[in-house]
């Protein structure tokens, strides 16, 4: 796994090696006697890596509200998947094959054709989408379903009645995905493509990671390399991100509630991640080991 899981995380938007551990992606973030659940997440999963770690579970039974990345609901409304459709489309007549070069186009419609997508289709929008699509197709190949633990979690929260919040608006995040890439279009198609069929061939060794809460691995996977390799991509996708949910998460640790917030895992790891940036402002920030934890 030497390439930069930029496949993974665009599917996000968006195991095999199955293994029961008491320590898992998930940290308790203390502020005097308030505290709250921050977890984070694999959008996309198979139906083997159910049932999630048992340390989720507890998190979200220990919670009044449970805080997503967005509104998820919302996300999957005909309105706002129109408004996102509109919003990722070029304009002004131009078209794919025109943004990208001659050699990137081609390997992007050969890999569509790979796959069964049909990328004349897909001419009057920008990259990101495509690049998105494609990557939600192969991954729904080797089983892959819709529902990953931030919808599972969502949809238990909305069976359950309790309340759901999101750290940014719909809109927030239709502008981030369909900026993506921008200024940089050859790179970043490329850079996806070549690493679609190495991410999913090590896919069951990195959701092992994340079952363990395996830091190192996580921020090398995610985050090293798009640091290194997309500059501008790691910025948007989570530096500024992270900071513009960091007051939103002290806020809910002003509240007496206890919550779950849960967001795509390569947004904990790393120095920007928030997992340090939360340590930084003096917050207590430890693993949750459901099998150190008291009894209730």
């Amino acid at each position: 796994m030497k390439r930069l899981r930029l496949f993974l995380l665009l599917a996000a938007f968006g195991a095999g090696l199955f293994q029961l551990h008491a320590a898992t992606s998930l940290w308790r973030v203390s502020s005097g006697e308030t505290s709250l659940y921050l977890g984070g997440t694999f959008h996309l999963l198979r139906a083997s890596d159910f049932p999630l770690p048992e340390a989720f579970d507890a998190a979200y039974a220990d919670s009044t509200t449970v805080v997503f990345e967005t509104d998820l609901g919302a996300m999957q409304s005909p309105q706002v998947q129109q408004r996102m459709l509109a919003q990722c489309a070029l304009g002004g007549g131009e078209t794919l094959r025109a943004l990208l070069s001659p050699e990137v186009y081609a390997k992007l419609e050969a890999h569509c054709q790979k796959a069964g997508l049909a990328l004349a289709a897909m001419e009057g929008f920008k990259p990101a989408l495509v690049v998105i699509t494609l990557a939600v197709v192969e991954l729904q190949k080797v089983g892959i379903a819709e529902e990953g633990v931030d919808m599972h979690y969502y949809n238990r929260a909305q069976a359950d009645g309790k309340a759901v919040r999101g750290l940014e608006t719909p809109q927030e995040q239709i502008d981030f995905i369909c900026s993506m890439g921008e200024g940089d279009e050859d790179a970043f198609v490329l850079h996806a493509i070549r690493d679609l069929e190495e991410s999913v061939q090590h896919l069951p060794e990195l959701i092992t990671a994340w079952r363990r809460g395996d830091l190192e691995t996580l921020e090398r996977e995610f985050v090293s390399e798009m640091k290194r390799d997309f500059p501008r991509l790691y910025r948007s996708l989570l530096v500024e991100r992270n900071r513009a949910w960091l007051p939103k998460i002290e806020a809910l640790l002003e509240t007496a509630e206890t919550e779950l917030v849960l967001v795509g895992g390569a947004h904990l790891p790393g120095e920007d991640g928030l997992l340090a940036q939360l340590q930084a402002r003096g917050y207590r920030v430890e693993q949750f080991d459901i099998a150190a934890a008291p009894a209730p």
